[in-house]
């Protein structure tokens, strides 16, 4: 019974967690869209992925056995390492604008 009850609150603190990440997607990609669209000539490819991505994540849902979890932890992995390359590029994008008076006067 002990054992039971370990995994059946594992189960829920796993699927809370995965709530939280669910429930954060959407803030993430408006908010990463909204500074791509600051520069619509750098980020081409990005934008057509994000909405693509954007399009699947809003539909993802807690899941509801073991199955589920795992398929959804590799679906949310997928989409954060995305939305983190899409990070990084804004920032060498923000870095090279900003150094950019800088090293033309090399």
């Amino acid at each position: 019974m002990a054992q039971f009850e370990v995994e059946t609150d594992l189960d829920k603190f796993v699927r809370s967690h995965l709530s939280t990440y669910i429930d954060s997607i959407p803030f993430q990609i408006s908010h990463i869209k909204k500074e791509m669209d600051k520069h619509p000539d750098e980020f081409t490819q990005e934008n057509e992925r994000i909405t693509a991505i954007e399009n699947t994540a809003l539909n993802f849902t807690t899941p509801s056995n073991s199955a589920e979890v795992l398929d959804l932890i590799n679906e949310l992995y997928r989409v954060y390492s995305f939305l983190g390359h899409c990070i990084r590029i804004l920032i060498e994008v923000e870095a090279s604008n900003i150094f950019e008076p800088y090293l033309r006067q090399s």
